[in-house]
């Protein structure tokens, strides 16, 4: 059996889709019976210091300065690094690791480069987005101040891991010599987590961080062009944003069709319980390295309209599932796509039925935790 430390300062429930990623996939390689798993994440206000998943998984949660539990600023995460690199200190003097998976290259990836120097614990990384250079515009000052970090940090990992060919062409475009290490590992979702209720409701659908690259500004502006009739949208995310989408409802004069939920924790029966509803999902985001709100309304039975830059259309493709894609920024596309969805439910019928199939069988966080099994072989055979 190996042990096995995990690093993120995104872990349920706080953060985006990055923590139940990292959640997920220790869950699922502790359930293998073949690792020994402590996690060392964030702490947060009512969050416990410890958490016990199963014999073999762990939580420990650090003291650390964070406002919010949607979104983290780079001065929050720098406390984590100090704080996180004091605990595994005082849990690497009382076990030895044989590796250690990290989530992030930048700023988690930093936290796994000291513990490397400082107590030889090889390391594998997974990247999310956020945490690649250009991969979102406005952090790229960030990046660039960050790069030469990020190229020791990536030159010492033993493997790198994508959740999407996109992702993965971002990371090799910014790194040399890179390719050897690099490979597309998907997350994925718990089977039948999220099951169409036997009477949908006409309920429009939207899940994500309200902040502008999310774009779910445009999904308002597209809404407000509609013939909505009976139809009404449901928006669950929180982020700095909402304040200025509800202002935007009220001027397009649809406010009295969307209800904002605010934050909902991923397990939560009402999260479920609106998924189940929901009969179109969309998603207006163009820089997801792999969107799983789309994963999780596929399985919930719901009509997917995406943006055709989502880093998720890839690997729907290459499975097999159908969703309907418009091109990134064309308003009218939208709504043209949504229009069509809302008056047509009964056309996707089939397709619902096969995509909902599909995501059941290739998507399963055992089946990703057993890529990440693979590669942790491969790379400790050679060390």
């Amino acid at each position: 059996m190996k042990n096995l430390l995990v690093l993120n300062y995104e872990f349920p429930p706080l953060g985006g889709g990055a923590g139940p990623v990292s959640y997920e996939v220790a869950r699922a390689l502790s359930e293998m019976g073949n690792y020994n798993i402590d996690v060392v994440t964030m702490g947060f206000s009512g969050l416990n210091t410890y958490e016990e998943i199963n014999p073999l998984f762990r939580i420990h949660r650090v003291r650390c300065l964070r406002s919010k539990k949607e979104i983290c600023y780079p001065w929050e995460q720098a406390t984590y690094l100090f704080s996180a690199y004091r605990k595994c200190k005082l849990l690497m003097a009382n076990k030895k690791y044989d590796i250690c998976h990290t989530h992030f290259l930048i700023p988690t990836g930093i936290l796994a480069l000291l513990l490397k120097r400082r107590f030889v614990l090889p390391y594998i990384i997974t990247t999310h987005g956020s945490d690649v250079h250009g991969h979102i515009p406005r952090l790229n000052k960030y990046h660039a101040i960050m790069k030469p970090l990020s190229r020791s940090i990536v030159s010492n990992a033993l493997a790198i891991t994508s959740p999407s060919q996109k992702l993965l062409l971002e990371i090799e475009q910014h790194f040399d010599n890179i390719k050897s290490k690099t490979t597309i590992i998907s997350h994925g979702i718990i089977p039948d987590m999220f099951i169409p209720a036997s009477h949908k409701g006409n309920h429009i659908l939207v899940v994500n961080r309200l902040v502008p690259i999310k774009r779910t500004d445009e999904i308002i502006r597209a809404i407000s062009e509609c013939h909505l009739g009976n139809w009404d949208v449901n928006i669950v995310g929180d982020g700095p944003e909402i304040g200025n989408l509800k202002k935007l409802s009220r001027q397009l004069k649809v406010a009295h069709k969307i209800k904002f939920w605010g934050w909902i924790d991923h397990g939560d029966n009402k999260l479920k319980d609106i998924y189940s509803k929901a009969k179109v999902f969309v998603s207006a985001s163009n820089n997801d390295s792999f969107n799983i709100s789309i994963l999780e309304a596929i399985q919930a039975g719901c009509i997917i309209i995406a943006s055709n830059k989502n880093g998720l259309i890839d690997a729907l493709d290459k499975s097999g599932a159908k969703i309907i894609t418009y091109q990134s920024g064309d308003m009218k596309g939208l709504i043209a796509k949504l229009t069509h969805a809302i008056n047509h439910t009964e056309h996707y019928d089939e397709a619902v039925l096969r995509n909902r199939e599909i995501i059941n069988a290739d998507y399963s966080w055992k089946k990703i935790a057993a890529s990440y099994h693979s590669i942790i072989n491969h790379v400790l055979d050679h060390v």
